[in-house]
């Protein structure tokens, strides 16, 4: 792997506290993330709330990993309740 410089994005997928770390230290360095959330997704358009993430601006209600992702922002997801 060549060293061009700073990555401009990552882009994770895996386990939620790999993903909380990976969303932590890209922060720290000033890089936009992304990440794909796993989770139960029973029905498929968010009304059972089996997949639903807080979300980082506290706004009311949740995003649901089934109609609003799977992918997101990292800075999006409250990593404080998963």
């Amino acid at each position: 792997v060549e060293n061009k410089g700073r990555a401009d994005i990552v882009y994770a997928c895996g386990p939620k506290p790999l993903l909380k770390e990976v969303s932590r230290i890209a922060s720290l360095r000033g890089i936009r993330c992304q990440v794909s959330l796993e989770t139960n997704m029973a029905c498929g358009f968010g009304a059972c709330l089996g997949c639903a993430v807080g979300r980082a601006d506290k706004k009311e209600g949740y995003f649901h990993v089934c109609s609003d992702g799977p992918v997101f922002d990292s800075n999006e997801i409250d990593w404080q309740t998963l």
